[in-house]
């Protein structure tokens, strides 16, 4: 079957289920995947942050964001610019920080004294619809985080819902895999790196 084929019924199937989480039940679930998150070491030596800003069917970061910023860390979140995405300092995540983006997603309203390099980022929290053991992952279908973590050498981490991990995802040449996968109930290292 056509990888694109065979990605597109995982990204729908997989969708349908993150729809029908209700808020109690996810808001649970991510208080589990933070917990594992906050309490690693490599969040412990990352000084500059990159956090998606989630969407209600998503693993909420709200609370990863907050203790981030309580110890001092630096957060950045993505503001989707041109087909790219493009990092911004986030330094509250009070509404009047925040806009919506294209997608209905909050940003950070885009000041350009505060946009930080790729470069500059110690550790990405990246989202996703779907993964496998060995970190695969498998977006939206725009291709915004393959193209932003194109030759990014430091560790990539996905906060899933157990029920995001599947057997396999084809992936291709410009698909960027994670290195750990930290859902409700494990945390998984990739061998990525």
């Amino acid at each position: 079957m056509d990888t694109v084929i065979i990605k597109k019924e995982i990204r729908m199937r997989l969708l349908k289920k993150m729809k029908a989480l209700n808020g109690a039940a996810c808001l649970s679930k991510s208080n589990e995947i933070a917990t594992k998150l906050l309490a690693s070491k490599v969040f412990a030596d990352a000084k500059t942050i990159h956090f998606y800003l989630a969407c209600a069917t998503e693993v909420q970061t709200d609370v990863m964001i907050i203790e981030a910023l309580r110890q001092g860390k630096q957060v950045v979140a993505p503001v989707i610019r041109h087909h790219g995405l493009r990092l911004f300092e986030v330094e509250d995540l009070h509404p009047t920080h925040l806009q919506l983006g294209p997608f209905g997603i909050r940003e950070p309203i885009p000041d350009l004294d505060r946009e930080v390099s790729v470069k500059d980022v110690d550790l990405f929290i990246v989202p996703g619809v779907a993964y496998d053991r060995i970190g695969n992952r498998l977006g939206h279908g725009y291709g915004y985080y393959d193209r932003l973590l194109t030759g990014v050498k430091t560790n990539i981490i996905a906060p899933a819902f157990e029920f995001q991990l599947v057997d396999n995802i084809p992936c291709g040449p410009t698909d960027i895999k994670v290195n750990q996968i930290i859902t409700e109930k494990e945390m998984i290292h990739c061998g990525v790196m």
